[in-house]
């Protein structure tokens, strides 16, 4: 992560996700001022603010197992080796590998006209470098698969900047096509989001105490396309539980609401969630451990007596379910929607998939569903050895630390030998 945003190579270079020339900024702030303090009308809120960068740089070694990591799924004919094309069919069938990225950052962009990313062009958001054997076709999904778009070929040596397909979502799948005896020899992807400087990791002068946490967590996303038609939403919905007074019809600038009840009572909708369907684990989930749901719903302003909007988890494919999390609406609510959102542990179940239900009753007037997101946290192998840098700036010149943390661990502190005036530059995590 990089603090300062000129990083890239000054003002033109800046790569940012908002409509303001430069990107966001903010001169009213207690961020990077201290301790916060407002006595009367002494206060340091007067602080510069802006925003800092995440960079992430994945080159999978395409000869080995380790590239599974990287994958969400891969067809069963999809062959490594040790010669040239390294990834490749192993019967000469069309064969695919799907590759993800996921963060919570939003993919950001060095725009065309230093100003607005979001409608004008922009560059440096995802690009894919590699060497590709043969002729590959690429396909590109920014929802998880459920609709894909046309990314080219790429053949031999390559470059190609994607950035334009990406820009403002949080998350992309790739597909490589192969057939025949074409394949990647090497592959590397770097993805560039936008971060808030608050999150940044800051190092304090006078000694910085780190402590490393390795939790051995990933997040699979499950984020329904509520645009599309009620068959391709059919992929992480199931259909045959929704109640019959629930109404799907696909969202657009006119029409804000997924799902409708189409009489005064209780609607249900029903969604599974499940952990990484493939990479490191093979062709099998694993296991869930925590299920984390929201889901945006319209109500009548002020709020009727008696809603009811609530979400329920099952792991036993919907034959108990149990609450895990309600909207709480206040009596003098003023608003035309709101937000229900719950998690829950569910380790002890045992399960590679789970189901979130999603209830809808406005008591006693038609209401409907907008949107809805979730999240399945899975366990992940244990933690590879990972090197860790921190640099900073003192009297304008460059120091860094650097910290080599063994395989295994979960958890290592260490001390960054700042001195008594910092500048904050990056901070960089590594694993081979």
């Amino acid at each position: 992560r990089y603090f300062n945003r000129d990083h890239f190579g000054g003002p033109a270079k800046r790569r940012f996700w908002h409509v303001q020339k430069d990107g966001p900024f903010r001169d009213w702030t207690f961020l990077n001022r201290g301790e916060p303090h407002h006595d009367g009308a002494k206060h340091n809120a007067r602080g510069n603010a802006s925003y800092c960068n995440a960079e992430f740089v994945y080159t999978p070694d395409l000869a080995g197992e380790a590239w599974r990591e990287g994958v969400v799924s891969h067809s069963d004919n999809l062959a490594h080796a040790d010669d040239s094309p390294r990834l490749r069919s192993k019967d000469g069938n069309p064969a695919s590998v799907v590759f993800t990225h996921f963060s919570p950052y939003v993919i950001a962009g060095d725009p065309d006209d230093d100003a607005n990313p979001m409608t004008g062009k922009a560059t440096g958001g995802l690009v894919i470098t590699g060497k590709a054997v043969g002729d590959v076709t690429v396909q590109i999904s920014t929802n998880s698969g459920q609709t894909w778009e046309p990314a080219g070929s790429i053949t031999g040596s390559f470059e190609r900047d994607l950035t334009e397909q990406v820009k403002g979502r949080y998350h992309w799948w790739l597909r490589f096509n192969i057939k025949d005896k074409a394949g990647l020899d090497a592959i590397t992807f770097t993805t560039v989001g936008q971060v808030n400087q608050a999150m940044y990791p800051r190092l304090k002068p006078g000694g910085s105490r780190v402590t490393y946490r390795a939790a051995s967590r990933a997040v699979s996303p499950v984020l329904p396309d509520f645009g599309l038609s009620e068959a391709a939403v059919g992929a992480v919905e199931v259909q045959s539980m929704r109640s019959a007074n629930v109404k799907y019809s696909p969202r657009d600038a006119k029409q804000p609401v997924a799902y409708v009840t189409t009489n005064n009572k209780a609607g249900q909708v029903v969604f599974r969630v499940g952990g990484a369907a493939d990479g490191v684990f093979g062709n099998t989930s694993p296991q869930l451990l925590e299920v984390s749901a929201a889901a945006r719903f319209r109500v009548r302003s002020p709020s009727p007596k008696g809603c009811d909007f609530h979400l329920a988890i099952s792991t036993d494919g919907g034959k108990t379910w149990r609450q895990m999390g309600n909207a709480d609406l206040p009596a003098d609510n003023e608003y035309s929607s709101g937000w229900m959102y719950g998690a829950t542990d569910i380790a002890a179940a045992n399960v590679r998939e789970a189901l979130v239900r999603v209830n809808l009753y406005a008591g006693g007037y038609t209401t409907g569903m907008i949107n809805a997101e979730f999240y399945g946290i899975h366990r992940t192998p244990s933690p590879k050895a990972c090197k860790i840098t921190y640099a900073w700036k003192e009297n304008g010149t460059v120091k860094t630390h650097t910290e080599a943390i063994a395989a295994g661990q979960a958890e290592h502190a260490f001390t960054v030998p700042t001195g008594p005036a910092i500048t904050d530059e990056y901070v960089r995590m590594a694993v081979e």
